[in-house]
Order: C-alpha cells, then structure tokens, then sequence
C-alpha cells in the first residue's frame, strides 16, 4: 500500500476552474509529478472522463434535466490542461494500471472546486474505488495464464435535498 510510504503520501490532486465566456478550463497545474507507480492516470481516457462526466453529473442533473446523451456539445466547452509528467498527464512510459483510483479522487476534487460556485448542486463525495483481480493457469494449458480485473466501486454522497 503507498500510503504507507512517506514519499506516496499526500500527493495533491490541483483543480483551478476558471469560465471564459461559454467555456471553462480545468487547470490541473500543481498535480503531484508522475511516480513509478501504477497510480497515474493517462490524460485521455481516464483524466478527461473524470473531469467531463464530474461537470456533467453536477450541472446537467439527470434528476432535474432528464436524460441528455453524450455528445460533443457537452464536452467541448470544457477546456482541460495539465502539465506533462504530472500523475494526470504522464509521460511514456509511466504504469498506469490503477488509474482508476486517483481518477476517482480527481472527480472529488473537480466537485469539491465546483462546491464553491454551486454548493446546492455538488454531492458530498463520490465512494472510494476498489480494484480486485483475479488470476490463475488455464486448465487446459497450465503454461497460459488468464486475469480479471473488476472495479468495485462506491457511490455518490448526499448532496442539498437529497440523500446520496
């Protein structure tokens, strides 16, 4: 566990939201740099969807607006940057295999940052993300091995009138 490491502990997770007009930019700018451990997150895929489907949950409230589809509509107006070599834009190679730990942490921050402008409209945290794998020879072949990750994951907390 890294936590138990003085050099893993406290990495910080840095969210500046700024809206220019119709747009906001997300600077991650002050992010832990990357580690040689498989805790960063890849800029595309992980970064990007934490941050877009944040912003979404909390401005786009399915229980107020009903169900939008994604679209590009939705994402392009949001503007992220994060420097290079940070845990949320590594640099190649850097192990990435449980990104979707800190990503989730990244979605609290991006909430926690929201909260100040819109507190009515930010729940109290999103619930902590477990990944379990599983591995083993194939029966058939014991020189072939097989491995399944599965992502346990929580879920969002109580939020102003509703509970979480």
């Amino acid at each position: 566990q890294y936590s138990d490491d003085p050099q893993y502990k406290d990495l910080p997770l840095c969210v500046t939201l700024r809206v220019k007009g119709d747009e906001m930019e997300v600077d991650l700018t002050g992010t832990a740099k990357q580690l040689d451990k498989p805790i960063n997150m890849p800029f595309t895929g992980t970064v990007d969807c934490a941050i877009w489907l944040t912003i979404r949950s909390i401005l786009l409230d399915s229980k107020i607006h009903g169900f939008i589809p994604q679209n590009t509509g939705l994402i392009n107006p949001i503007k992220i940057y994060a420097p290079p070599g940070c845990l949320a834009n590594p640099i190649f190679p850097a192990p990435t295999i449980a990104r979707f730990c800190p990503g989730n942490q990244l979605a609290d921050t991006v909430m926690k940052a929201l909260a100040q402008a819109a507190p009515e409209k930010v729940s109290a945290g999103i619930g902590n993300l477990k990944v379990i794998s599983f591995s083993g020879a194939r029966p058939e072949d014991a020189s072939k091995y097989w491995v399944h990750m599965e992502i346990f994951e929580g879920a969002y907390g109580g939020r102003c009138g509703m509970d979480g």
